[in-house]
């Protein structure tokens, strides 16, 4: 039809392209995907049009979809990990982050690719991109509980405690007698120890306050006439850190470095 129309010169350029693209249409429906985009490409050019368009992205990313599906191969993934784990211990890590993203893109589920590519990206001082892995790694499987000790020593580096103290009591739910998560939080334990009457960071304190979370802490009524009591009371510490739900807010607000007392035995919360 395409062929006999060009030989009709002058025809629309506009009935030419919408000849290609039912042309198109039928080899989408049948399973051509590629030859349809063709089709696509070439309706385009003979006349633009925006459903046009709207099909070759559509199919573009159907095509993409389909590309990483075709390409899924657990064995190879876990064979991949495997030369990966080798580089990590040569210390070879941009190698190894390579291989972990091999492993992952033939088995996408795997949390345990993307907590290995977490740790050598951090290896290599990505801890932005590490911190993603690590995330993506609790998406697909929250029971793997290392892929938590992992989350909240990146947290700990970055110095996003009032994170890693969240992140480390959501492990402890799910394995309370894990070695490293409790290891974790004995460092976050002196860490509230140690800052409860350090001098206010104001770069810490405009960072904490950025975050929604911490934001609505101190927003909150009740924690605000707890930061009151102790800051006036200094015998109220231990009525409304007993207070479980209570205790995890001052500790978060501690660890955030929004909140602070001065020094031992002195009454004054450094808070905005």
């Amino acid at each position: 039809m395409v062929e006999l129309g060009r030989s009709q010169r002058p025809i629309p350029w506009e009935l030419i392209a919408k000849a290609l693209a039912r042309k198109a249409t039928v080899y989408h429906r049948s399973g051509d995907l590629a030859r349809a985009l063709e089709l696509y490409e070439q309706a385009q050019t003979e006349s633009s049009s925006a459903p046009v368009e709207r099909k070759i992205r559509a199919l573009r990313q159907e095509l993409e979809a389909k590309a990483k599906a075709d390409y899924v191969n657990p064995e190879l993934g876990k064979a991949a990990k495997e030369e990966g784990n080798v580089a990590f211990k040569a210390c070879d890590f941009r190698t190894a982050i390579e291989l972990y993203s091999e492993a992952i893109k033939r088995d996408p589920t795997n949390a345990v690719y993307w907590t290995n590519r977490s740790t050598a990206r951090c290896k290599l001082m990505d801890f932005g991109g590490g911190l993603e892995d690590v995330k993506r790694a609790i998406e697909l499987d929250a029971s793997y509980v290392k892929a938590f000790s992992r989350k909240a020593r990146i947290e700990m580096f970055t110095k996003l405690y009032h994170k890693a103290l969240d992140t480390v009591s959501e492990g402890l739910e799910k394995d309370p007698e894990n070695v490293e998560l409790r290891q974790v939080m004995s460092e976050l334990d002196a860490k509230i120890q140690a800052s409860m009457y350090a001098a206010p960071d104001p770069v810490r304190q405009e960072r904490a306050m950025a975050d929604p979370e911490i934001a609505g802490i101190m927003r909150d009524p009740m924690t605000q006439q707890a930061i009151r009591d102790l800051s006036s009371d200094p015998t109220a510490m231990s009525r409304i850190m007993s207070d479980p739900g209570m205790s995890r807010k001052i500790n978060r607000l501690i660890l955030a470095g929004v909140l602070s007392f001065g020094s031992p035995g002195a009454a004054g919360a450094e808070a905005e």
